[in-house]
């Protein structure tokens, strides 16, 4: 793929041609951009007088591709997570939404945003998609407190999540990530301080290595006949770790690998009480501290498939993680999660354990792969 590098500065006076020695404004970027471009965004604070949309789209072969950096392009690439399990958010470079405005896909395919922060104070997202983009390493912001409040929604079409965080800072508000009847892929992100839900599924779905720490409900599957797998996540706190929809559900759920803790309520539970047809398979997970276990309205829940879940409750979530009442879920050694899942000798959860020398890890007892 030939890739024409562009820029954008913060401080750009406007009409240059996107070059380095004369970088587009933000809006002159959205505006000019085409396929096979990667604009590379400066570190700096952005404030948006309008919705912020592309007028054109990429390819697969030539995606828009959108890019912050520090000093040198490239440079926030790798810069990846702390020790707590945040992002690291760096000099990323801030998109500031204010309270009206936010970014939005104008009907555009294949843009591909990394390294970039996006703050508002908006009821609604802060970022919108309907269309097939990807976001990669980028962090959300929503302080808002209305009831539609939402860092991230997505909408009718494929959303691929890697390694961002998504975060509600309001009082109140609505949920970290509202996916629409689009099919998306959640992989190693983390969902903050969300008022409602988490992560709100619509359609057939893969969450994969995430941090749900949500006030109410952590993954809120709305749809009756999507299948929906949540493997090797961390969902703690909130009332309900997992929660199927108000219908009879002819969906599949498959939760496997994962750490479901300190639910005032239920661990997986059901809003519907009828007959329904459910598949479901559990296994290899970490069930501690959930008031009300994992079964509530019809009896398949408490029939699905089980097997190899690591129910022992020893304790309080020092048994488990390094620092969950600051955000640090990263397992100690002796958790009962370390190394007891699938496949041999994987940590269960989102995150590895801080291994110690000579500790068993991941591939062997003896010190391999971590």
């Amino acid at each position: 793929m030939a890739i024409t590098e562009r820029y954008v500065t913060a401080t750009a006076a406007g009409g240059g041609d996107g070059s380095s020695g004369s970088p587009w404004t933000i809006v002159e970027a959205m505006a000019n951009a085409v396929a096979g471009d990667r604009v590379n965004v400066l570190a700096g604070t952005y404030t948006l007088a309008a919705n912020l949309q592309p007028t054109a789209g990429g390819t697969k072969a030539s995606p828009i591709i959108w890019r912050g950096y520090a000093s040198s392009i490239g440079d926030l690439t790798s810069q990846g997570r702390l020790s707590t399990g945040n992002l690291d958010t760096t000099n990323f470079p801030v998109i500031a939404c204010g309270t009206t405005y936010y970014v939005t896909h104008n009907s555009k395919t294949h843009h591909i945003f990394e390294s970039l922060s996006f703050t508002g104070s908006r009821n609604g997202g802060i970022f919108t998609s309907t269309t097939a983009w990807v976001l990669r390493n980028c962090y959300f912001l929503n302080s808002g407190t209305g009831s539609s409040a939402a860092a991230l929604t997505i909408g009718t079409s494929y959303v691929f999540l890697l390694n961002c965080d998504a975060e509600l800072s309001g009082a109140s508000g609505g949920a970290g990530c509202v996916m629409g009847t689009g099919s998306f892929v959640a992989c190693g992100c983390r969902i903050r301080d969300s008022q409602v839900s988490g992560f709100v599924v619509n359609n057939t779905s893969l969450l994969t290595g995430c941090i749900v720490d949500a006030d109410t409900v952590g993954v809120d599957v709305i749809s009756s006949s999507a299948t929906v797998n949540i493997v090797s996540c961390t969902v703690y706190g909130g009332s309900i770790a997992i929660r199927g929809p108000n219908a009879d559900v002819t969906g599949n759920l498959f939760v496997v690998g994962c750490h479901l803790t300190d639910a005032s309520g239920y661990s997986i539970d059901s809003q519907y009480a009828a007959t329904a047809n459910l598949f479901g398979i559990f296994s290899f997970n970490r069930w501690r501290d959930n008031t009300s276990g994992n079964t509530n309205g019809y009896a398949d829940w408490a029939t699905a498939t089980n097997w190899g879940n690591v129910t022992t409750d020893t304790g309080g979530v020092e048994t488990d993680f390094v620092d969950a009442a600051n955000g640090n879920f990263l397992l100690i050694n002796s958790a009962p999660g370390a190394g007891t899942g699938v496949p041999p000798y994987r940590d269960i959860g989102a995150l590895q354990r801080a291994v110690t020398a000579g500790a068993p890890r991941f591939g062997d007892r003896t010190g391999g792969l971590r």
